[in-house]
């Protein structure tokens, strides 16, 4: 399978398989340092999800909730991503097939789970509980870099926000009509993708929270693999995400 051509309905365990234990497309080790050396995008996003009272995040409160959409993969915009994965693989190391629709085709391509963060941590001299994960591209991505999100939680004020971090530039893409697609719209889906993504974790953590489980999104089925996010599988929780999403226009 060549994951530089467009696909139309390649099995995904299949296609997972075949991304299984692929090197990363960059140096993992001094991205960020690269990156300042000029090349690569870098990029950060940030939304304010709703508060609660100070101290540990609640068992069922704001953090928690945007904390199971992260771990699932369900924020992210179906319009342009979805991911499948081992349900029952560890979130660390986790690898992901991503089916990503650009320019009218879509691809299949693979990503690692490189670190998860759950700690305590003092941010500008502040307390705050913090939940994360990213991800790295694998061989054969159209993009080169890393993805990381990040949930905070202000132990002092209750504050919780969700966070984007990118650091990216084009990979390797041998099609000469998709490279060129590539060079012209990517930039404008890779801002849309992640604007997107903050405005479905803030609407569907608020939903959650007003309608309890049921409005809750969890990830699909499909050939003994989790498929995320998977509108079909709530309905009711899709429908706020999308009137609350304005990244989607355009």
């Amino acid at each position: 399978m060549d994951i530089d051509h467009p696909f139309k309905r390649h099995d995904p365990r299949l296609a997972l398989d075949a991304v299984r234990g692929r090197p990363f497309n960059f140096g993992p080790h001094g991205l960020e340092a690269a990156a300042r050396a000029g090349g690569w995008n870098v990029d950060d996003y940030r939304v304010v999800l709703p508060s609660e009272p100070p101290g540990p995040p609640l068992r069922d409160g704001s953090f928690a909730v945007a904390r199971r959409l992260m771990a699932d993969y369900e924020f992210a915009d179906p319009g342009l991503v979805r991911g499948f994965y081992d349900p029952d693989a560890p979130l660390e190391g986790r690898e992901m097939l991503l089916s990503i629709r650009f320019w009218g085709m879509r691809f299949q391509v693979g990503v690692r789970v490189m670190e998860v963060i759950d700690e305590e941590r003092t941010i500008d001299g502040r307390p705050a509980r913090v939940f994360g994960w990213g991800y790295g591209t694998l061989d054969g991505h159209i993009e080169r870099g890393r993805m990381d999100y990040e949930l905070r939680k202000r132990l002092d004020t209750g504050e919780v926000e969700f966070r984007i971090h990118v650091v990216s530039q084009r990979g390797r893409i041998r099609n000469p009509i998709v490279r060129l697609g590539f060079r012209l719209f990517a930039r404008r889906e890779q801002i849309k993708f992640a604007r997107v993504c903050c405005d479905r974790m803030a609407a569907l953590t608020a939903a959650a929270l007003a309608a309890g489980p049921a409005a809750e999104p969890t990830p699909g089925r499909r050939r003994g693999l989790a498929e995320s996010p998977a509108p079909e599988a709530n309905p009711p929780a899709e429908r706020v995400a999308e009137r609350a999403a304005p990244g989607r226009e355009g």
